[in-house]
């Protein structure tokens, strides 16, 4: 189903920007919800904006993240950015001055030198994602004149309100965590991380979510509970995304069929995927 495919590869669907899909998504909601909700365990939300799948990761992976920053301060300034906008009307028009004076107002710590390139440069990376996202509209201007000079451009922004919905909301204080591991630990503190619903979620997010999953040893919970499943895990893959589930010793994958693609997939047209195969090709003659 197409329409799955966009909620899960997607951050979220907003109806001002693709109409039909948010309406398919609401008519067949129905449908899907079962899969989300007892599988998943991901909360969907519709409201009048947009349509989102609460997607949480079965487990933290090094390549999680967004990909377009480059450093720790870029998730800062992100965080900030979501904090002006909260205090925004939807469709509430600023500038981009009156974001460098929030940011220089309420970073922690040192005071930002709007001067240093390195800083600038982060903020226009953080704007260009907040605009892809469909956070914020540039209604005027364009702010990669603010890379050249503090001084020498304004740009003129619209929230749109999704700011709001983008931020995960959890259901235990988060003041004492330091880490992505006591996100996990507090998020299922309660429960036996390797029975019962907890385990099912954990391994159906992962086998969505990661491009494999593989064995980590003997005893691992997870890939005993795949090798169990099996039948179940192949009827709902194909029931509800259309994909066939491989089951390997080590290994287990998803697989796209061939007019179903998700946004990143192996191989694709980069340089990089013809190397792995070439290499690949060349380890079996070895």
């Amino acid at each position: 189903m197409r329409e799955i495919h966009e909620l899960l590869n997607q951050r979220w669907v907003l109806k001002k920007r693709t109409p039909e899909l948010y309406f398919k998504l609401k008519d067949q909601y129905e449908f899907y919800k079962p899969f989300f909700r007892d599988k998943l365990g991901y909360n969907i939300l519709i409201n009048p904006l947009l349509i989102k799948a609460e997607k949480i990761p079965g487990r933290s992976e090094v390549w999680m993240g967004i990909q377009a920053f480059e450093t720790p301060q870029a998730y800062v300034f992100l965080c900030l950015v979501l904090m002006f906008l909260e205090e925004k009307d939807i469709e509430e028009q600023f500038v981009l001055s009156q974001i460098t004076e929030f940011l220089q107002n309420h970073y922690p710590g040192e005071k930002l030198d709007w001067t240093i390139f390195s800083k600038r440069k982060v903020l226009i990376q953080v704007l260009k994602f907040c605009s892809e996202e469909g956070l914020i509209v540039i209604n005027d201007g364009n702010e990669s004149g603010f890379t050249g000079s503090i001084g020498s451009v304004e740009v003129l922004y619209e929230n749109t309100g999704a700011s709001k919905y983008f931020m995960r909301r959890f259901n235990f204080d988060v003041s004492e965590v330091r880490n992505f591991q006591d996100i996990e630990r507090s998020e299922w503190q309660s429960q036996d991380k390797d029975r019962g619903l907890f385990r099912r979620y954990r391994v159906y997010r992962r086998l969505v979510m990661s491009p494999i999953v593989y064995q980590d040893n003997e005893e691992d919970q997870d890939y005993l509970y795949i090798k169990k499943q099996r039948s179940m895990l192949e009827n709902d893959f194909t029931k509800y995304i259309q994909a066939d589930f491989h089951l390997h010793k080590n290994g287990a994958i998803l697989m796209m069929f061939d007019n179903l693609q998700l946004a990143d997939v192996f191989p694709n047209r980069k340089n990089i995927s013809d190397i792995v195969l070439q290499l690949c090709q060349i380890i079996q003659r070895e």
